[in-house]
């Protein structure tokens, strides 16, 4: 590690621990994706929180590849591959800087190993052999720290919540079950039972492993030949194991490549974060020209890819014979422990399964079985002081040292723990490194791992802990209110909150949900909060409460967060007013509210339409299904109406004509206009209609006419004008120019009617009289003999009346029956007319 990293580090953290669950988390990919479990608590799981603004880097961490090679050549050898950032590997030697020997070399004392976990102590398990064991275990330098840890053997090993989980191997009883063992002193802790193996025979769950949210896989199919295969996949409990829960095959007999040929075998399993599995089959090496695949099942366990190469290449290269296999979540890839003439560590795509290349080529005499990632850290400075705080623990919780070390999220290796002799309330477990709770009102304490040389070199950490306990209040208050008009009521504390110092409140709101969208409410620190405006959006209301340690150093808090409450916030309704705001005297108009789902009005109705006629404001109230109310209000203006006068009557005159116009003025307005109504006797039209005063033509037809004057404002008056059947007073008077015309001669005839205007004049005379001037007053006769003449005039109005005069004309010689002269006729004997 260079210097200039070196140094002193004071870190404060807060550990939260949280409540058990069925599926325990864990981190198999530490700060670069590995396989390792970091979360490694019996019961509750950690969460550490820096109260610092930011929290200090207490290490540097890297991910490795562990690979063991039981057989062949190199045939007892355990290498170590680090990941180099651009995704290289190189290889951690046990005799640097000779660099000729691996990790853990051939002949020091694991013949023939399989399996291979590491702890959250940076210890790793391997077996030493396939059939009798033991598991033993070693320091992540290669050290051997106790050759006889579990007394079995397993094919894969993995780690989490301080256990070993093995697939033994050894005994053929014990093939349908994986077992638990204790990281404190390898002790069996129960098993579970995989339903579809028979608890005696010959199938065997070769592949095993364990994914970030605590969900085993398991695979069997190997040693079957083409009989059986399967796939499981399970998140079991504390109590599973301690049971012997069965758990049935998540995928029975899955399908393979329809192109793999039988017989075959199943190998190692793995699995992404999305859920999904990748299995090593490969076809049985009876067979001619036998392939490796690689196959991919989704969430569902249906095969979504697949992917084969030849089980043996004389170019010593490709995933051929390959049996264990590891997901690396930086680079979505697959590593493969491949076969005797294949890579020795092949690289394929997870999306595709496209061959990538070799991470490691083919070594002569390898044949590689077991492969493990794991992440491993050294601190950043020489020396390191960690303040950490533990929220929640419990009398009888265990911890483990290595989740109290600053931001080392994985191992540290090297070095020993050792406890304070100060402590109290605590006691320290050196076994496992890990300490239990005695005393909460008394636990504080003071750990210190050192180390001299090594990988990391020479270093000292110390981690001073504290706890604190906190319990959220439960608090109650949940309202309903109507935006912007009401206020809410109080918040309180059904059951109060406590802590193990210093109680403290903030209340916060949020107006997205329950979850999200939290903020503090100024000077709201109090046990219980009373909101001080209304609101205009349902919003949602907490309490954090915090509490100090009880240690005097470190003295560290811890927060808690109640229940949620709700305000619900119901809009008002949109109320308005339907109906015009103007009328005419004597009339009434309707006045319709919409918006809401009942009203009252301000003149005491409560319907949702009323009838007003009087000028004034009306408001009226809405009140929704939710029970919030809205006021809208209008003017009624009420317009007078004008006057169109009064009714008329024409006048005839003696010819029984009358005026076909007539004048017609409206008061009471400014303006406005006239109209006729229909059903008149007659059409008409009007002169300046649009004017107060208007002059109406075409009253031709007897009857009565009903005109309108209509203002502006739609306000209206009516007038009716009659024209009358008038009666008949016509007088004439017929004379001649001269009443004695001589013989031959012709007279001039002329009628006089005694009202003046425009008739039409019919003469008539005795027979064989000619009349010339046509249907006029004054005509002339044509040339009339002697004699007396008797001559009639009829006369005929426009409106049809008549009347009738005569006239006489004498021709000398003859005495007019009115002369005053005499004569006298002597007649003679015999007839004849005279």
């Amino acid at each position: 590690m260079k210097s200039q990293l070196r140094g002193l580090f004071t870190i404060r953290l807060v550990a939260y621990l949280l409540p058990d669950s069925p599926n325990k988390r864990a981190t198999t990919q530490g700060l670069y994706g590995s396989i390792f479990w970091t979360l490694f608590l019996l019961v509750p799981l950690w969460v550490i929180l820096s109260s610092q603004s930011a929290q200090a880097q207490t290490c540097n961490c890297s991910d490795y590849v562990y690979l063991n090679e039981p057989i062949g050549t190199n045939g007892g050898m355990v290498h170590k591959f680090r990941i180099n950032p651009n995704g290289t590997f190189s290889e951690i030697f046990s005799n640097s800087p000779t660099n000729t020997l691996p990790w853990f070399p051939a002949g020091a004392g694991l013949p023939r190993p399989h399996g291979l976990g590491q702890d959250l102590n940076g210890n790793l398990y391997i077996g030493s052999n396939e059939t009798t064991g033991p598991i033993q275990k070693l320091s992540c330098s290669g050290q051997v720290l106790n050759a006889n840890f579990i007394p079995t053997t397993g094919y894969n090993i993995v780690s989490k919540d301080g256990y070993l989980y093995v697939n033994p191997t050894g005994i053929s009883s014990e093939r349908n079950r994986i077992r638990r063992y204790s990281l404190c002193d390898g002790s069996d802790q129960g098993y579970i039972l995989l339903a579809e193996i028979p608890a005696v025979g010959s199938l065997i769950d070769w592949g095993l492993s364990l994914d970030a949210n605590g969900t085993f896989y398991a695979s069997a199919g190997f040693n079957n030949g083409a009989a059986s295969r399967y796939i499981w996949r399970f998140t079991p409990t504390d109590t599973d194991f301690t049971n012997h829960t069965t758990y049935t095959a998540f995928v029975d007999n899955p399908t393979l490549n329809s192109s793999m040929r039988t017989p075959n075998e199943v190998w190692g399993i793995t699995s992404d974060p999305a859920g999904n599995m990748y299995v090593v089959a490969t076809e049985g090496e009876s067979l001619t020209n036998p392939q490796t695949f690689i196959l991919k099942y989704n969430s569902a366990g249906q095969l979504v890819a697949s992917t084969s190469t030849p089980l043996v290449s004389t170019a010593l290269q490709g995933f051929g014979g390959a049996r264990g296999l590891v997901y690396y979540a930086p680079l979505n890839v697959l590593y493969l422990a491949s076969g005797p003439t294949g890579d020795c560590i092949s690289i394929v795509n997870a999306g595709d399964l496209s061959y990538q290349g070799a991470a490691i080529p083919n070594v002569p005499g390898q044949n590689p079985k077991t492969i493990a990632l794991t992440t491993e850290c050294c601190p950043v400075a020489a020396s390191l002081k960690v303040d950490t705080t533990i929220c929640g623990a419990t009398v009888g919780q265990k911890i483990f040292l290595s989740q109290i070390t600053g931001s080392c999220r994985s191992p540290i290796c090297g070095g020993a723990w050792t406890a304070d002799a100060g402590n109290t309330g605590i006691v320290f477990n050196q076994c496992d490194l890990s300490f239990t709770v005695t005393n909460l009102a008394t636990a504080c304490g003071k750990f210190t791992l050192s180390n001299t040389g090594g990988t990391c070199g020479d270093f000292n950490i110390e981690v001073k802990v504290d706890f604190a306990s906190v319990t959220p209040p439960v608090i109650a208050g949940n309202q309903t209110v109507c935006a912007g008009t009401q206020i809410p009521g109080a918040f309180t504390a059904v059951t109060p909150a406590t802590a193990s110092k210093n109680l403290r409140y903030q209340w916060q709101r949020s107006t997205i949900s329950c979850s999200d969208g939290f903020t503090d409410i100024t000077s709201a620190t109090a046990a219980t909060y009373t909101p001080t405006s209304s609101l205009s959006l349902t919003t949602y209301y907490r309490v954090v409460v915090s509490g100090d340690g009880s240690c005097t150093s470190p003295n560290g808090s811890c927060t808690a967060v109640s229940n949620c409450v709700t305000v619900t916030v119901n809009p008002l309704p949109t109320v308005s007013i339907i109906g015009t705001n103007t009328v005419c005297a004597g009339q009434s108009t309707s006045l319709t509210a919409t918006g809401a789902a009942s009203y009252r009005w301000s003149t005491g109705a409560t319907t949702a339409s009323i009838s007003v006629s009087t000028a004034g404001p009306y408001s009226v109230t809405g009140t929704s299904a939710a029970g919030c109310s809205a006021t809208a209000t209008t003017a009624l203006t009420v317009t007078p109406l004008p006057d169109a006068g009064s009714a008329q009557t024409l006048v005839c005159n003696a010819s029984g004509i009358t005026p076909t116009s007539t004048t017609l003025t409206a008061t009471g307005a400014s303006s406005g206009s006239w109209s006729a109504l229909p059903g008149n006797p007659g059409s008409t039209s009007f002169v300046n209609g649009s004017s107060l005063s208007t002059t109406v033509n075409g009253l031709t037809a007897q009857g009565t006419y009903t005109f309108v004057f209509t203002t502006p404002g739609n306000c209206s008056d009516l007038v009716t004008v009659t024209v009358p059947v008038c009666p008949c007073t016509l007088s004439l008077v017929a004379a001649a120019t001269s009443s004695t015309v001589s013989e031959g001669q012709s007279a001039t005839l002329t009628a006089v009617a005694s009202v003046p205007g425009t008739y039409t004049y019919v003469w008539s005379g005795p027979a064989g009289i000619t009349f010339s001037g046509g249907n006029t007053a004054t005509v002339i006769t044509s040339g009339l003999p002697s004699g007396v003449y008797n001559f009639t005039v009829t006369v005929t109005s426009q409106a049809g009346c008549t009347a009738v005069a005569t006239t006489c004309v004498s021709v000398p010689f003859i005495t007019c029956a009115t002369s005053s002269f005499a004569f006298s006729l002597s007649a003679e004997a015999g007839l004849g007319t005279y």
